[in-house]
């Protein structure tokens, strides 16, 4: 590999649930997951998305354009229904209340190994959004970059495998993708990992670590992600 298809892709909102916490206040994950990340590239494409297809690298930020973290809280009005005597109705107990964690301004800067998606990303056949419908995203820029493979490097704020030695952040239990291709049945969660949040700027040791040649800073490297495989093996 010497060429990655690179795209920046900015928003105003984000919100990237953790598809296994469904109670309580929905939290926004630090980072997108893999499965997110798949799906906004399957929505740009037109459809489904799986592993096989394209490996995945990234670098995520949010808050540069505005004061405080850029991690805010709102609140959605649910309408609930129920299903009796064979009829769908509005449920006797009225609408409810959700708060959502969202993010403020975030910045995706996305890394592909597959060429085809240049012209998929440059001419996207749906809206591609951060998470929810609202959370609008507009593809800045979208370029090819050739890169040199590395053992060693600092990395953008990013999602890897745990453990990560020698490096700190905050553990993830998340699925690498959701299998949807049998019509008519809900997703299937695949392959379930725990992923480790790594901070920008931390010095990391991994095979899977690429080198953007016209990048000034030598030290800097993308995670390109390494699927454990559509039947979950290594």
């Amino acid at each position: 590999m010497d060429k990655l298809v690179h795209a920046t892709i900015r928003g105003i909102t984000a919100t990237f649930r953790i598809p296994l916490v469904v109670s309580g206040k929905s939290l926004c994950a630090p980072v997108p997951s893999y499965s997110t990340l798949l799906g906004f590239i399957g929505c740009c494409a037109g459809r489904e998305v799986y592993p096989d297809d394209v490996r995945i690298g990234f670098e995520y930020r949010f808050g540069e354009d505005v004061s405080g973290a850029g991690l805010g809280v709102d609140m959605e009005t649910t309408h609930r229904f129920e299903f009796k005597n064979n009829k769908l109705r509005p449920h006797p107990k009225g609408t409810s209340i959700r708060s959502y964690e969202f993010h403020a301004y975030p910045v995706l800067e996305l890394y592909l190994d597959n060429m085809d998606f240049f012209d998929i990303l440059k001419r996207p056949a749906g809206i591609p959004t951060f998470g929810r419908s609202q959370d609008l995203t507009w593809i800045e820029k979208v370029e090819t970059t050739t890169v040199t493979q590395k053992p060693t490097g600092t990395v953008g704020t990013t999602l890897m495998p745990f453990p990560q030695e020698n490096i700190g952040g905050r553990m993830l239990r998340l699925p690498e993708f959701f299998d949807n291709r049998i019509t008519g049945m809900t997703r299937n969660p695949v392959n379930i990992r725990l992923f480790q949040v790594v901070s920008a700027g931390s010095l990391v040791d991994n095979p899977n670590l690429y080198h953007i040649n016209n990048d000034a800073d030598e030290e800097h490297a993308i995670y390109l992600h390494e699927w454990a495989g559509i039947d979950g093996k290594e």
